[in-house]
């Protein structure tokens, strides 16, 4: 009786808050119109402030990522660079076939920020791998990054509930925490930026 009554209590979160993370994908369709088709530079400037932004999917919750850079730091930003790690479970992935699926999809998402970018006027790429630890190919790339771009900030989003309890901490992954803490570690620049659930 009691595992049942947690499965349902944590089935009852997942659902709410995935309904309210949804309630920001209208904000899909309205970045995607805005973009006007500005000149795009044809190569970085190595010495311009870069934003390099860990993404997942190509959704509300990103969106909502690059519309607070570019609130926070007005035509700062010339470069953006969008990161993004399909993460590899073997207990799900079958075959070749699904992992190459999973390489397109993520290809396929990140890219999809830069073509944005990119009608701004401004210089974009998207990075992406796959992996079974999302962790040390996000601080590989993340170094890499850092030497190309020596003024890069990097930048991701968390889940920030009006009141922290167990199953928030237990059930949301404190991944942007980690390569927080990692990244600073090295003595590079990020930004968490909130992504409020209410």
């Amino acid at each position: 009786g009691g595992v049942f009554a947690v499965c349902i209590a944590i089935s009852r979160h997942y659902h709410n808050v995935g309904s309210k993370l949804k309630e920001l994908d209208v904000l899909v369709d309205r970045f995607e119109e805005d973009a006007a088709a500005k000149p795009t530079p044809q190569a970085p400037a190595r010495e311009d402030p870069t934003a390099v932004l860990f993404v997942r999917n190509f959704n509300g919750v990103g969106v909502h990522s690059v519309l607070d850079i570019l609130r926070l730091f007005p035509d700062h930003f010339r470069n953006f660079v969008f990161v993004s790690v399909g993460v590899i479970n073997f207990g799900r992935f079958k075959g070749v076939e699904e992992i190459e699926r999973l390489e397109r999809e993520t290809e396929q998402h990140a890219e999809r920020y830069a073509q944005r970018m990119r009608k701004e006027g401004l210089w974009a790429e998207s990075i992406t791998t796959v992996a079974t630890d999302p962790m040390e190919e996000i601080e590989r790339i993340s170094v890499s990054l850092a030497e190309r771009f020596p003024h890069a900030v990097f930048f991701g989003g968390q889940l920030i509930f009006p009141e922290e309890n167990i199953m928030t901490r237990l059930l949301h992954t404190q991944a942007i925490v980690e390569i927080h803490r990692r990244l600073h570690y090295r003595g590079m620049q990020m930004v968490t930026l909130p992504i409020m659930v209410s």
